[in-house]
């Protein structure tokens, strides 16, 4: 057991989630094709995910938006309310953009038909 798997108080069986997990196809490639709004919310404190990390994939995936929040893992349970708040602007942003998109389309055939 390492002193970080120690130190947390993780049976050993799992340490290996402390140093970051392995997957193969979760690379660069991989994360570049996702064509979704894709929100990203990383704590600044986060001993299991880097800042930089998220920070690359925001770069990586298309149509995402990062926020850094002042916490650490367990956003949901760190900073509920923001994270409610954040959630919730997400998806009515997307959800009017994906309308607007639609509705232009629809008017688009219609001026064809």
């Amino acid at each position: 057991i390492d002193s970080v798997t120690a130190s947390s108080g993780i049976n050993a069986e799992y340490g290996h989630v402390m140093h970051g997990q392995s997957w193969d196809e979760g690379d660069e490639a991989y994360h570049s094709q996702i064509t979704c709004p894709t929100l990203l919310v990383v704590g600044r404190f986060d001993r299991f995910i880097a800042l930089t990390d998220e920070i690359s994939m925001n770069t990586i995936v298309p149509r995402s938006v990062l926020h850094i929040l002042n916490a650490g893992h367990l956003l949901p349970i760190e900073c509920a309310e923001e994270i409610n708040e954040l959630i919730g602007s997400f998806l009515t942003q997307d959800l009017a953009t994906h309308c607007r998109v639609h509705e232009a389309t629809l008017h688009k055939k219609e001026s064809i038909v």
